[in-house]
């Protein structure tokens, strides 16, 4: 297959930090490591399977990655890293460095041979990384089998300890959508952070996070989720993602910060008033014009109109195209970067035709807002998410100080019906 093959395989990359310790996923692993030392023995002269623990842990996390993937996706694969450059990268916080590149891909072999897992497509080296593609990969049915008659689901399935949960990325550069991972090095902010984080994703991992739809609504949501063209969102709906990670921007802990990673985060917005907590249904809110309130907060003062996003020169009906081009623009370093940002999302329809083009409107903001026009279009917006992150981070710790679910979706968050009012005023409080 050629590079442009590859890409139209649905997949997702490897990633290394799926792990559990229940005991039917450990009764499972038992199952399998049995039959890898049975096969080591025959295709490697009778030698004895040397570091078991270390072995059956590289067998825990590739089952379970690929075992989770299926039940994401039947036809998701998993882009797999076979090349000693992906493994041997030490100091790397963001690479599974507790896995070895010898014994993965022994391991790999193993469940390979005893058709637990197939290849779909190898893999392209290329001294040019762009060109550069992983193995797709994927569980069979004979793992998958395995898997439910050992009464092992994904709700079972954790990350691994290693698994870094604060992210610094660099200013991107050019076309790219983000920047690169950034190595650091600790510091009282990061381990605070950290050690926070945990406390929030432990506490969300206590809850049961669901959906409150038919069958035929899962399946209809799954295939738009599928189909969308949109490389920042997942393609696929997995219930067990509600690990929140922090991502902070252009290298520096000051810019950006927001939480990210929950699966309902991902979902189209129109489903998510469909979410339960622990089976009750729940209640959105969000600070409406966060970023409006911060700028203005800068200047000394309140935001001066009820409604940040009514533009005099549009209809209301325009309103979610208007607040949607704002964090476009608001995240933009200068005005042509503004202009041409937004020119391009209304061209490929992501943004209303009617909204005319991208200097007509970033104008009619700065005519609305005339106090913080200099502070529109001047990346104040990487700025302004930090403010809203430790704000963020500040709910959802009272929520458990007072055992009160909490789910953020940016400058937003959600929470079980009838607890709306614990939440509005934990938001008056951190603001």
């Amino acid at each position: 297959m050629n590079p442009e093959d590859i890409d139209d395989l649905p997949s997702r990359p490897f990633k290394g930090f799926d792990w559990s310790e229940h005991f039917n996923v450990q009764k499972l692993i038992v199952e399998l490591f049995g039959e890898y030392e049975a096969w080591y023995r025959g295709s490697d002269d009778n030698k004895r399977v040397t570091l078991p623990i270390v072995r059956r842990r590289h067998l825990t996390h590739i089952v379970l990655e690929a075992y989770r993937t299926h039940r994401a996706m039947p036809g998701l694969l998993l882009g797999i890293h076979r090349g000693n450059y992906y493994y041997n990268q030490a100091g790397d916080r963001y690479h599974p460095n507790h896995l070895s590149f010898r014994i993965f891909n022994k391991v790999m072999d193993f469940l390979i041979d005893a058709e637990f897992m197939e290849m779909i497509s190898e893999g392209i080296w290329h001294p040019d990384p762009n060109k550069r593609r992983t193995g797709r990969y994927r569980a069979t049915d004979r793992l998958i089998n395995l898997c439910h008659e050992h009464d092992v689901n994904p709700y079972m399935i954790t990350r691994y300890r290693t698994y870094e949960i604060i992210v610094l990325r660099a200013k991107r550069k050019g076309k790219q959508r983000q920047g690169d991972l950034i190595n650091y090095k600790n510091t009282q902010f990061t381990k605070r952070a950290r050690a926070d984080l945990e406390k929030i994703n432990e506490f969300i991992a206590g809850h049961n996070i669901n959906l409150d739809i038919t069958d035929e609504q899962e399946e209809a949501l799954r295939d738009r989720m599928q189909n969308r063209d949109d490389p920042a969102r997942d393609n696929y709906l997995d219930f067990t993602k509600t690990h929140l990670r922090r991502i902070f921007n252009n290298g520096s802990f000051e810019q950006g910060g927001r939480f990210y990673g929950g699966w309902w985060q991902q979902i189209p917005g129109e489903y998510r008033h469909f979410i339960t907590i622990n089976g009750k249904r729940t209640v959105g809110l969000d600070y409406s014009g966060m970023h409006f309130a911060i700028m203005y907060a800068d200047l000394g003062m309140s935001t001066p109109m009820e409604d940040s996003y009514a533009l005099e020169s549009y209809s209301s009906e325009l309103r979610s195209d208007i607040k949607k081009a704002f964090h476009i623009i608001i995240n933009c370093s200068n005005r042509n970067h503004a202009i041409k940002t937004i020119d391009g999302h209304i061209r490929d329809g992501r943004l209303s035709e009617k909204l005319g083009d991208g200097e007509t409107l970033l104008g009619a903001f700065e005519e609305t807002h005339p106090l913080i026009k200099d502070k529109i279009a001047s990346g104040e917006g990487i700025k302004g998410q930090f403010t809203d992150s430790q704000i963020a981070e500040r709910i959802l710790l009272k929520g458990i100080d007072i055992d009160l679910c909490i789910l953020p979706i940016h400058d937003g968050f959600i929470t079980t019906a009838g607890d709306e009012f614990v939440l509005e005023r934990l938001m008056n409080e951190a603001f």
